[in-house]
């Protein structure tokens, strides 16, 4: 059963998978589904760490006293997306320079942002690629410099 999930989370996107099942099995499927991220994010699977990341930033649904509501946990968020971070995840250090570039669950702070889409740069990603360039232009000098050498020290 857990070969079946490795391959769920590989091959599908987490949002075509949360749209089957609640169109198609319900609230409970979702609930299945995320109890299986979580088991496989517990035993260091990075793609589950990111999926379940990113269903608690955008929103995920779940049972509410009048049906199903959508509830985002930034907490939540924020430990699973530096999990899988840590473990070198271009996607996952993308979502991190977005919370920390907009003071989403975490006190904004740039150079913070920075370091993580420099990070995720640094393995080819280019949504990450675009968000440096765009620090690059818009940051001031002074903030820049330390950005920059903050993240080449960190990355080394």
């Amino acid at each position: 059963m857990i070969a079946f999930f490795k391959r769920l989370m590989i091959s599908a996107t987490v949002i075509g998978v949360l749209l089957a099942c609640a169109y198609i099995w319900k609230i409970e499927a979702i609930e299945l589904y995320m109890k299986a991220l979580t088991f496989a994010a517990e035993r260091g699977y990075v793609t589950a760490q990111y999926q379940l990341g990113t269903l608690n930033f955008m929103s995920r649904p779940t049972h509410g006293p009048d049906g199903i509501v959508y509830v985002r946990d930034l907490d939540a968020a924020l430990q699973w997306l530096t999990m899988a971070a840590r473990q070198g995840d271009p996607r996952a250090e993308y979502a991190l320079g977005i919370m920390y570039s907009r003071d989403e669950g975490v006190r904004q702070d740039y150079k913070t942002a920075y370091l993580w889409f420099y990070r995720a740069a640094q393995q080819n990603y280019q949504p990450a690629k675009a968000a440096v360039a765009d620090f690059e232009q818009h940051m001031p000098p002074a903030e820049l410099d330390d950005a920059i050498a903050n993240a080449k020290q960190q990355t080394q």
